[in-house]
C-alpha cells in the first residue's frame, strides 16, 4: 500500500519523518519556502543509518521531487553492480532528516512515499 509521511522544520537542525516505517522508498518530496541560500540534506534510516538521500547545495524555492535508488551490490564477486537499481528499504524505523547550511529562516518541508509491507 502507498503511504505518505511528512514532517517540516525551519532552519537549520535534525527532524524525523514517521514512525516505525516498514517498507521501500518510492520518492521524496521537498517543499522550500523563502529558501535564498544553498543548504543541505540527508535522510537516513533512524536505526540502521541506511543512506536513502544526500543532497548538498539544495536551492530550491518551490516543490521538488527525488526518486533515490542505489546500486544493486549482489555480485558473485562482492562488487557493485553499475547497471542495476533498486528501492531503498526501512525497517521498523524514523527517518532521520538533518538539515545544514539553512540559517534561521528557512522554511523546508520533507514528505516520504514509501510502498508499505503489511
Amino acid at each position: 500500500m502507498i503511504q505518505s509521511v511528512s514532517n517540516s522544520r525551519t532552519g537549520n537542525g535534525t527532524m524525523y519523518i514517521g514512525s516505525r516505517l516498514r517498507g521501500r522508498i518510492l520518492a521524496i518530496k521537498i517543499v522550500a519556502g523563502a529558501v535564498t541560500d544553498n543548504y543541505d540534506m540527508v535522510l537516513t534510516g533512524e536505526t540502521t543509518g541506511i543512506a536513502i538521500f544526500t543532497h548538498a547545495n539544495l536551492t530550491l524555492s518551490t516543490t521538488e521531487w527525488f526518486y533515490p535508488r542505489r546500486l544493486a551490490d549482489d555480485q558473485a564477486d562482492a562488487s557493485i553492480s553499475t547497471d542495476c537499481y533498486v528501492e531503498i528499504p526501512v525497517f521498523n524505523e524514523r527517518i532521520k532528516c538533518v538539515i545544514t547550511n539553512a540559517g534561521t529562516a528557512k522554511d523546508v518541508a520533507v514528505t516520504v512515499i514509501y510502498d508499505s509491507e503489511t
